[in-house]
Formats: C-alpha cells, structure tokens, sequence
C-alpha cells in the first residue's frame, strides 16, 4: 500500500504527464482485449454484410428476454437484438418511415421496446411470414406490431482501396501509437519515480523502490483495466497479455536505465 501512495502522489504532481501515461494505458489494453470486436465493427470486404431485418415495436415487455432466446432458436434467424424502452413520441417521425403513420398513431402514447430480426438472404416470402406470425405469438398480437422486411443497401469496396485497408488494420494503427504514446510517457514519469525512489532509499533504507512504485501503480492499473473491460464486454481476448507483458518489459528496462542515468 505504501508503493501505491507513492505512486499517486508522483501522478498528483504531474498532471499532464500522468494523464497521457493512465489513458494510453488503459486504451492500449482495451483495444488489444477487444481486438476482435473493434475488427468485426470496421471490417469492410467486397461485399459489406447485409442481413435482410425487420422491427417490431413491442408494448408488453414483462417476459421480452424469453422471447428473444425463442426467437433465435428459430431457423433463418441470425440475430434478434431489443432497443431501450422510451416513449414513442421522441421517435415518431423516424417510426413513421418504417412503419406508416396508421399503426403509429394508436401506440403513440406507449412505453415500448423495439426488437430487430436479422434473417438469412434467400429466405422466402412463406419463411418470413412464419417467423413474423411466430414472434406474434409469443409476444401476443394485440402487444406487437410488426414492420415490413427491409434489404439494406449494399457496400462495395475494392480489395485494394486505400480506405479498406485503412479499416482492416485500424487496431494495429490505433496500437502503434497509443505504443508509442505510453513508452515516451512511461521513460518521462520513471525519472519522477527515480527522483522520489531516491529520498525514501536515503531516508528509510529501502531498495529497488522505484521500479516497486513503478510496477504496483502499474499492475493495479492494468488489473482496474482488464477487469472493466471483462465487465463492460464480457470478455478479453488473450492477445492482452502479449501486450502487457511487454508494456511490463519495457517498464523494468526504463526502470534500469533511469537509475543507471540517475547515478
């Protein structure tokens, strides 16, 4: 506890430089833990995924979770995702492209949820209706109304378009300068430690005490962080502990060289 007093009063006393060194941290860690996450929301190919959906505007929403998991069940089904409960006047004139002006106007006083279906391409048109009638039942058909299927546009990008391979390795990027960001600001705030490892050596006869500040304030940045992002996301991919153990690495070099440089 002693080192992570040290090591917050070093970071209270440098502000700037302490913040640069706790954001890139924590933004290095949690683009490397959600590698793939961040590379299925930009991948872009020849041909961008278009799952033909359909919403449907739900105003029962005690047992809504039970029917989603039913929902997903169902074959042709990709994904069913629900949207937060607000009142549908904040929404109608974006309601009204979708559904039409008749079936917005007897729900325009209700608290709802709006649920998305993604289904399979090529499904037809008697699937579809038997999807549609299905979530019907669940729900109860007084409780939902259900939109018209929608085909979103397609994208089409050159294998070998500048901004497609821009997007393809934008996490290697982001990683490359945030890496470069936390090592300047990581050297410049080791030789406040070492400065302050110095005084407490002389005075209370303590040893390697500036890399046991350094690594305490370190590791309990890193565990706050990865523990955020499993709580937050669900998961951390494994490719996190490359990049802290050479963020660590490179921690206990700029430690040695910064005492070297101080003696």
């Amino acid at each position: 506890m002693f080192y992570l007093i040290e090591f917050g009063k070093i970071l209270k006393t440098n502000i700037l430089l302490s913040l640069i060194f706790v954001l890139s941290t924590v933004a290095l860690i949690t683009v490397s833990s959600q590698q793939k996450r961040i590379q299925k929301e930009l991948s872009l190919s020849k041909q961008a995924n278009t799952s033909p959906y359909f919403n449907a505007i739900v105003s029962k929403v005690e047992n809504i979770d039970s029917v989603l998991r039913r929902m997903k069940q169902l074959p042709g089904v990709l994904n069913v995702e629900k949207h937060g409960t607000s009142s549908i006047k904040k929404q109608i004139l974006q309601l009204k492209k979708t559904f039409g002006e008749d079936i917005i106007e007897g729900l325009a006083s209700v608290n709802y949820k709006r649920v998305k279906v993604e289904v399979e391409s090529g499904l037809n048109p008697g699937s579809l209706n038997l999807i549609k009638e299905y979530l019907a039942r669940l729900i109860g058909k007084e409780a939902v109304k259900i939109g018209n299927i929608k085909y979103p546009s397609k994208v089409k990008i050159k294998s070998n378009a500048f901004l497609g391979m821009f997007l393809k390795f934008f996490d290697f990027y982001t990683q490359l300068v945030l890496g470069g960001l936390w090592l300047i600001s990581c050297f410049l705030l080791l030789s406040k430690v070492r400065t302050k490892s110095f005084i407490i050596e002389k005075f209370q006869r303590k040893k390697n005490t500036s890399f046991k500040i350094a690594g305490t304030g370190f590791l309990v940045l890193v565990l706050i962080t990865v523990t955020s992002n499993y709580l937050i996301w669900g998961e951390v991919q494994l490719m996190v502990g490359l990049v802290i153990g050479l963020m660590l690495l490179s921690l206990i070099v700029g430690t040695v060289a910064s005492k070297s440089k101080f003696q």
